[in-house]
């Protein structure tokens, strides 16, 4: 009886009930009607306290079980709509999800209904300016579930599991499984698709739990099983499924390890900064502080944010002392003219991909055995006093 549509049923029978214990001779009945009428006030609030208070609103009085109707059923429609705009024809998004967004489509006017909401640019055939804008724009936990088995905070998924996640620059989705079912291995790959970005991870990781920066734009999550189902349990639960997922949440801080996805197809990666000299460098000088590099320098880096690699060339081989300083980073080239003095500059590096970052001395490099100075037979080019990936820049910015 919580469910909304029965509220004048058991309105109208409550007051029969009032009418027809006035009318009795025993006064216990008149006490067990206000009893009962205060529980249908109160008890719907009783579970309020478990849901996290950003879900109040629009749901106060609301029992769990109707909240979890309402939810499912916008979840159902959730998913025929992102059919219809995955494949572009309401018809193919009906066979993926039959009568989700109307209730017998075969005997109403479906495509002439669609037809006169295009034209008016009403609804989800309007015009947004960011994708899935036709959905509630009030969405407190910020995260709609899409597809799943139906369940109260947490639900079984089949082969995938799917929401869509709120825009939420500088935020994170955090997400965790509880069980699996047993057939599956510890080490069942789990691959995660946040938009147009893939990445895989296992079911041992996901139970410790992984959160991801959300975008800024609203954006579909799914969550696939590449191990396949399988019957939750042989004897009394033959249902094929996969994983057991807690409800998804959005915060601020992460509660658990961060991850996000590579720009450059790399996949999921865990929140670490990588940075290596990889290539051209000769070993740091323990007393002078200082590095020799050959004509080429080759750096590597990987950041979840930006961050800024600073550099001090204090001074070149001064046989190969001429010239400018070619810089790439990335695709972009820059020419950098050589002060006397040396120079100090900071290069900023794009986060969510790896970098690549060459200094090259255009005039070479010789080696002090070939200029008859030495026996060092290595090639020398760059001083360099520091090398460091930083979250600020230290020097001038290359623009």
């Amino acid at each position: 009886g919580e469910a909304s549509r029965y509220t004048p049923l058991m309105i109208s029978f409550w007051l029969g009930l009032v009418a027809w214990a006035a009318a009795t001779k025993w006064r216990g009945w008149n006490m067990a009607a206000a009893i009962l009428g205060w529980a249908m006030v109160v008890v719907p609030w009783m579970d309020m306290w478990d849901r996290p208070w950003r879900d109040w609103p629009g749901t106060l009085g609301m029992g769990e079980r109707s909240r979890t109707a309402i939810v499912w059923t916008t979840s159902y429609k959730t998913k025929w709509l992102l059919a219809w705009q995955e494949t572009g024809d309401w018809r193919e998004a009906e066979k993926q999800v039959p009568y989700g967004v109307h209730p017998g489509p075969d005997g109403s006017p479906l495509g002439d209904q669609i037809s006169f909401l295009e034209e008016r640019n009403l609804s989800f055939l309007a015009h947004p300016e960011t994708d899935y804008s036709w959905l509630p724009w009030w969405n407190p936990l910020g995260v709609s579930w899409v597809q799943g088995m139906g369940g109260e905070h947490e639900q079984w998924i089949a082969e995938e599991g799917r929401f869509l996640v709120d825009g939420n620059d500088g935020k994170f989705i955090n997400l965790r499984l509880r069980w699996k079912t047993l057939e599956l291995p510890e080490a069942a790959p789990v691959e995660i698709q946040l938009g147009g970005f893939r990445g895989q991870t296992t079911y041992a990781d996901l139970v410790r739990g992984l959160s991801l920066p959300v975008p800024a734009n609203r954006q579909p999550l799914t969550l696939r099983s590449l191990a396949g189902v399988a019957p939750i349990h042989p004897r009394h639960d033959p249902r094929p499924a996969s994983f057991l997922m807690r409800d998804p949440t959005v915060t601020s801080t992460p509660r658990y390890a961060v991850n996000w996805f590579s720009r450059n197809d790399e996949g999921l990666l865990p929140d670490q900064v990588d940075f290596r000299m990889k290539d051209g460098f000769h070993n740091w000088n323990p007393a002078g502080g200082f590095v020799w590099t050959g004509d080429a320098a080759v750096i590597e880096m990987r950041t979840r944010q930006t961050r800024y690699l600073n550099i001090v060339i204090e001074g070149r081989y001064e046989p190969v002392n001429e010239g400018p300083i070619r810089l790439y980073v990335n695709d972009a080239e820059w020419l950098l003219d050589w002060p006397p003095e040396g120079m100090s500059l900071s290069v900023k590096i794009p986060g969510g991909q790896s970098s690549s970052v060459i200094l090259r001395n255009i005039a070479g490099a010789k080696s002090p055995r070939d200029m008859g100075e030495s026996d060092d037979a290595r090639f020398l080019a760059l001083r360099l006093k520091r090398i460091s990936f930083d979250e600020e820049p230290a020097f001038p910015l290359v623009e």
